[in-house]
Protein backbone atom coordinates (compact mmCIF):
# COMPACT_ATOMS: atom_id res chain seq x y z
CA UNK A 1 0.00 0.00 0.00
CA UNK A 2 1.92 3.12 -1.29
CA UNK A 3 0.46 6.78 -0.11
CA UNK A 4 1.76 10.18 -1.20
CA UNK A 5 4.75 7.90 -2.86
CA UNK A 6 5.87 7.98 0.92
CA UNK A 7 8.99 5.79 2.16
CA UNK A 8 8.12 4.80 5.05
CA UNK A 9 4.42 5.79 6.80
CA UNK A 10 5.08 8.22 9.16
CA UNK A 11 6.18 10.38 5.97
CA UNK A 12 2.54 10.44 4.82
CA UNK A 13 -0.10 12.60 5.05
CA UNK A 14 -2.69 9.66 6.16
CA UNK A 15 -0.86 8.75 8.89
CA UNK A 16 -1.64 6.86 10.99
CA UNK A 17 -3.97 5.23 8.04
CA UNK A 18 -6.08 1.90 8.05
CA UNK A 19 -2.99 -0.56 8.58
CA UNK A 20 -3.00 0.83 12.35
CA UNK A 21 -6.49 0.43 13.10
CA UNK A 22 -6.00 -3.11 14.51
CA UNK A 23 -2.48 -2.48 15.47
CA UNK A 24 -3.23 -4.03 19.02
CA UNK A 25 -4.31 -6.96 17.71
CA UNK A 26 -1.06 -8.24 17.09
CA UNK A 27 1.65 -6.67 18.07
CA UNK A 28 1.10 -8.70 21.47
CA UNK A 29 4.52 -8.63 23.03
CA UNK A 30 5.01 -4.82 23.51
CA UNK A 31 3.11 -3.52 25.86
CA UNK A 32 0.19 -1.28 24.46
CA UNK A 33 0.14 1.64 26.84
CA UNK A 34 2.26 3.83 25.24
CA UNK A 35 2.43 2.65 21.71
CA UNK A 36 0.91 5.07 19.98
CA UNK A 37 2.82 7.61 21.61
CA UNK A 38 5.78 5.62 21.39
CA UNK A 39 5.19 5.40 17.76
CA UNK A 40 4.76 8.84 17.17
CA UNK A 41 8.14 9.83 18.91
CA UNK A 42 10.07 12.26 17.22
CA UNK A 43 13.61 11.07 19.01
CA UNK A 44 16.27 13.63 17.58
CA UNK A 45 18.64 10.78 16.67
CA UNK A 46 16.11 9.39 13.85
CA UNK A 47 13.29 10.67 12.39
CA UNK A 48 10.06 8.41 12.15
CA UNK A 49 8.67 5.76 14.75
CA UNK A 50 10.46 3.95 17.34
CA UNK A 51 10.24 1.13 19.66
CA UNK A 52 11.98 1.74 22.90
CA UNK A 53 12.98 -1.19 25.17
CA UNK A 54 13.48 -0.93 28.77
CA UNK A 55 13.99 -2.96 31.89
CA UNK A 56 13.80 -1.95 35.59
CA UNK A 57 13.34 1.92 33.77
CA UNK A 58 16.75 1.00 31.95
CA UNK A 59 16.76 2.01 28.67
CA UNK A 60 18.05 -0.99 27.06
CA UNK A 61 18.04 0.24 23.39
CA UNK A 62 15.87 2.02 20.65
CA UNK A 63 15.00 0.42 17.47
CA UNK A 64 14.07 2.50 14.40
CA UNK A 65 12.40 0.65 11.42
CA UNK A 66 13.95 1.29 8.14
CA UNK A 67 13.74 -0.17 4.41
CA UNK A 68 14.50 -3.53 4.72
CA UNK A 69 16.54 -3.37 7.83
CA UNK A 70 16.31 -1.29 11.19
CA UNK A 71 18.49 0.75 13.04
CA UNK A 72 19.44 -0.19 16.72
CA UNK A 73 20.68 2.94 19.07
CA UNK A 74 22.02 1.49 22.26
CA UNK A 75 23.60 3.77 24.71
CA UNK A 76 26.84 2.38 26.42
CA UNK A 77 27.08 3.93 29.45
CA UNK A 78 29.74 4.78 31.99
CA UNK A 79 29.56 1.57 33.84
CA UNK A 80 29.95 -0.68 30.82
CA UNK A 81 32.27 1.32 28.97
CA UNK A 82 35.09 -0.53 30.01
CA UNK A 83 33.43 -4.13 29.67
CA UNK A 84 32.25 -3.09 25.99
CA UNK A 85 35.99 -1.87 25.16
CA UNK A 86 36.79 -5.24 25.82
CA UNK A 87 33.81 -6.49 23.94
CA UNK A 88 34.62 -5.23 21.20
CA UNK A 89 37.41 -7.55 19.64
CA UNK A 90 34.83 -10.46 19.46
CA UNK A 91 32.03 -7.58 17.26
CA UNK A 92 31.85 -8.18 14.00
CA UNK A 93 34.25 -5.42 11.64
CA UNK A 94 31.00 -2.71 11.32
CA UNK A 95 30.33 -2.56 15.32
CA UNK A 96 34.35 -2.20 15.89
CA UNK A 97 34.65 0.66 13.45
CA UNK A 98 31.04 2.35 14.84
CA UNK A 99 32.31 2.14 18.17
CA UNK A 100 35.53 3.64 17.52
CA UNK A 101 34.00 6.35 15.51
CA UNK A 102 31.41 7.45 17.90
CA UNK A 103 32.39 10.08 20.45
CA UNK A 104 32.23 9.53 23.81
CA UNK A 105 29.81 12.60 25.89
CA UNK A 106 29.53 12.05 29.54
CA UNK A 107 31.42 9.02 29.56
CA UNK A 108 28.66 7.77 27.07
CA UNK A 109 28.83 6.15 23.64
CA UNK A 110 25.49 6.94 21.64
CA UNK A 111 26.00 3.92 19.19
CA UNK A 112 23.63 3.79 15.91
CA UNK A 113 23.98 0.43 14.55
CA UNK A 114 22.18 -0.49 11.20
CA UNK A 115 21.40 -4.37 11.57
CA UNK A 116 21.51 -5.60 8.33
CA UNK A 117 22.58 -8.97 9.00
CA UNK A 118 22.40 -11.97 11.99
CA UNK A 119 26.09 -10.96 12.93
CA UNK A 120 25.10 -7.65 13.69
CA UNK A 121 21.97 -8.25 15.75
CA UNK A 122 23.96 -10.56 17.90
CA UNK A 123 26.61 -8.05 18.46
CA UNK A 124 23.57 -5.65 19.50
CA UNK A 125 22.60 -8.39 22.14
CA UNK A 126 25.84 -8.78 23.31
CA UNK A 127 26.29 -4.82 24.05
CA UNK A 128 22.77 -5.12 25.35
CA UNK A 129 23.58 -7.76 27.80
CA UNK A 130 26.07 -5.12 29.17
CA UNK A 131 23.53 -3.08 30.05
CA UNK A 132 20.75 -5.00 31.97
CA UNK A 133 23.18 -6.87 34.46
CA UNK A 134 22.08 -6.38 37.62
CA UNK A 135 24.64 -4.22 39.59
CA UNK A 136 26.11 -6.86 42.68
Amino acid sequence: MEHDNAQYCFQCNEYPCEKYDHIDDFDFFITSRNRRSDMDSRCSMQAGWNIKYKKGGKSLCTLYPMQGYFIALVVVGSHELTEAEFLMPQCSDYVQTVFKNTKTGNGQKWLMLDVRDREIMDDVFSLINLRKRIPS
